[in-house]
């Protein structure tokens, strides 16, 4: 990491820069248009992470971070990636963020996984989709955290539904650099912090124009369901982390439908090894992954991964898609 301090009359601020890169060889999930699946050495992770942080004093402070990615083949393009801007105050924290939504869903997978969707997209229980989002988040009391939260996506339905497709070409794209959001979301959450436990909770409650409103009800969804909610905890034992996650209906499909997504992994350090593992469950949608963690040293480290990722969506033969993936990486973070 490479640190940079510029300290002025009022002020003092910080410049990080970091990033990492890795290498793979790796086998990924089948394409089901294509019926192919990437297998070989791939560059796998090529990212730098800029953070700027400044010091107003009397409790206030601003902070900035920016991500640029360029994993891939060789001529392939540099991307943004995590985008935020926030303000610190003596009450609580305002935060304005470009990113991917479905994180806490997810929090419960805490075995040590590298794999490229995880629990997104190809599994069918969650969904990850770009989002631009508001939010202010204070302490209420000890370890304990209340948040309000407004924002912006395409929906939360996975890529593979055709959801999606009706709102890209329905031209309701939001939290992408997009402006014209078909659906906005309002969050309110609580989340609690005391030595070895994390426990987090959000309500959400979205809103659609007419026009999204329309395209849903062409696909038909006449009646969308706008309610969602998410609830995660982890408990670091020491000896072994545990997590779990529960991620309720999902929002914009039709109302009354869908099944609620279990969540769950471990964590056990051994030495310079962590392994452990993950699981994931929505209705006829599964994952099982493991994976292990040698730290070579304190930024250089290999990881080994395996999961199968089942699903009730037909592959190409009719039958249920059952797909294996493995990847075995090293990676240097600087």
């Amino acid at each position: 990491m490479a640190t940079i301090a510029a300290v002025g009359a009022a002020s003092a601020q910080n410049v990080n820069l970091t990033g990492g890169i890795g290498f793979a060889f790796l086998k990924d999930v089948q394409d089901r248009t294509t019926g192919s699946a990437a297998h070989g050495l791939v560059n796998s992770a090529a990212y730098i992470d800029v953070s700027v942080s400044e010091d107003m004093g009397n409790g206030y402070k601003v902070a900035a971070f920016m991500e640029f990615n360029q994993d891939g083949g060789f001529a392939a393009k540099a991307y943004g990636d995590n985008k935020s801007l926030t303000l610190t105050t003596p009450m609580g924290v305002v935060g304005l963020v470009n990113t991917r939504s479905g994180g806490n869903q997810a929090a419960g997978m805490v075995g040590p996984v590298i794999l490229w969707n995880g629990a997104f997209d190809v599994a069918n229980v969650i969904s990850r989709t770009p989002a631009d989002v508001l939010y202010f988040a204070m302490p209420l009391a000890a370890g304990l955290t209340g948040k309000l939260q407004y924002g912006e996506a395409y929906s939360t339905t996975y890529t593979a539904n055709p959801y999606n497709a009706a709102i890209g070409t329905g031209g309701f794209g939001a939290g992408d650099g997009n402006a014209n959001a078909g659906a906005s979301t309002y969050t309110a959450g609580l989340a609690y912090a005391a030595g070895p436990l994390k426990v987090s909770a959000n309500y959400n409650q979205s809103t659609i124009t007419d026009e999204f409103k329309a395209a849903l009800a062409a696909l038909p969804v006449a009646d969308p369901r706008l309610v969602s909610y998410d609830i995660s905890a982890i408990y670091d034992a020491g000896v072994a982390k545990f997590g779990m996650s529960i991620d309720g209906p999902r929002r914009f499909k039709p109302n009354g439908t869908d099944d609620s997504a279990y969540l769950m992994g471990v964590s056990v350090p051994l030495g310079a090894w962590t392994m452990g593992g993950n699981y994931a469950v929505r209705a006829t949608n599964s994952l099982f992954n493991l994976g292990a963690t040698y730290e070579l040293s304190k930024r250089t480290s290999m990881n080994a991964s395996w999961g199968t990722y089942t699903t009730g969506g037909k592959a190409l033969n009719g039958s249920d898609l059952v797909q294996d993936t493995y990847r075995m990486t090293i990676n240097h973070s600087f």
